[in-house]
Parts: structure tokens; sequence; C-alpha cells
């Protein structure tokens, strides 16, 4: 019996070890393989019809199963129509903790009118609330967003250690002058609530600051 046991032990272990050293060192090669890419690429453009452009990636899995992500561009495409740009991406993802940690990028593009035709499965809505205090390290140089009803370009987005500043113009047909976030103040994630610091809203020659509590962890749902 003890034999036995002993045998199912190592045997167990054995496979921790090499599921452990597949995760950490074979994974990575797999994913970064560029036919692998192109062979997700097409499953993609035959399933769904979208095209996409993945180029420069690289993906290293940490001992400490720390997951680092290095993207050089990303491209979508629907109906020949770019609907996504991504340049120079990178993650930090902590897998045990399922935590993402850190985002960065360089440029971010975002085409709502062609978003809005791409065909999605409805999936049923997930009430579990949003975690304000799990907002991870943020860098992102340029944002835009472009559609029919709103145009958003926003720079030098950041978040550390729950103080999120970012610059943004948002023109709509609705405003006859652009909109102003963020030039000054910041917004902060404290405990489970969102803080307003002096946080300047302009519109023309009217200057708004905000400050004080926004909104706290139920008003937010996923």
């Amino acid at each position: 019996m003890r034999t036995f046991v002993k045998i199912s032990f190592y045997t167990i272990l054995l496979l921790v070890i090499c599921l452990y050293l597949g995760l950490v060192f074979l994974v990575p090669q797999i994913i970064n393989n560029k036919s692998v890419i192109n062979k997700l690429q097409l499953f993609i453009h035959n399933k769904t019809g979208i095209k996409t452009n993945i180029g420069g990636l690289n993906l290293k899995i940490s001992p400490g199963l720390v997951a680092i992500l290095n993207v050089d561009n990303i491209d979508v495409k629907n109906n020949n129509v770019t609907t996504i740009d991504i340049k120079n991406l990178y993650l930090n993802y902590e897998m045990l903790q399922k935590n993402l940690t850190s985002v960065s990028a360089s440029n971010i593009y975002i085409n709502g009118n062609s978003l809005k035709q791409l065909k999605k499965e409805k999936n049923k809505r997930n009430t579990n609330k949003f975690k304000i205090k799990k907002i991870p390290e943020v860098h992102v140089q340029n944002l835009s967003y472009k559609s029919d009803n709103v145009s958003i370009n926003a720079k030098d987005i950041s978040a550390e250690k729950d103080i999120i500043h970012l610059n943004a113009d948002i023109n709509a047909p609705v405003l006859k002058e652009t909109l102003k976030l963020g030039y000054s103040g910041s917004l902060q994630a404290l405990d489970d609530k969102f803080k307003i610091n002096q946080f300047e809203v302009k519109l023309g020659n009217s200057n708004l600051y905000l400050d004080g509590y926004f909104a706290d962890k139920n008003d937010f749902a996923f």
C-alpha cells in the first residue's frame, strides 16, 4: 500500500513538473511561432470574415508564472475598413492571481462605425461588480475613437497607484465646441469608490472643476 501511495505521489509530482515546464518554456515558443499566428489569423477570417494582422508578437512566461506580452501592432479590419489598430502593446499578467497588472500602448485607434458592424454572439449580461481597486498600471500615449456620433482624442493616459490622468478632446454633432476633459486634476480609485480631484471640464470659454466622490462599485457592472 505504501509503495502504491509513493508511486502515485511521484507520478502526480512528475506530471505537475512537466506541466509547469511546458507552460513556462513550451507554450511561449508555440504562440510566438509565425506559422501559428498565421493559422490563427486565417481561422478568425474564415469564421468571422474579419481580417487581423498581428505583428511582432512576443510572449514570455516567467518562473513565477507572470505572462509578459509584447506586440508591435494589431490591425483588425472589417470589410477592408480598419476597425481597431493598436501599436506597441504591452501586457503584464499574473497568472496565479488572475490579475492584469500593467497595460501600455503607443497608439490605439477604434472605428466605432465599423465596430458596430462586427457580428457578435449575444452573451448573457454578467452581473459581477467592477472592482475599481483592481485597475492595472496604464500608460497610453494616444487613443482615438471615431464614429458618426462622437469623436474622442485622448493622450497621455496613465494610471499609477490608483491615480488616473488623461487629456481628452470630445467632438460631437450636439456640441457646438470641443469638450475638453482632464487637462488638470485627476481621477482616483479609492477603496471601492471613484474620487475626482479638481478634474477640469472645459467647453469653449466655460471651465468647470469637479471635486469629490463620483461613484462606488455598486454603480458599475459588467
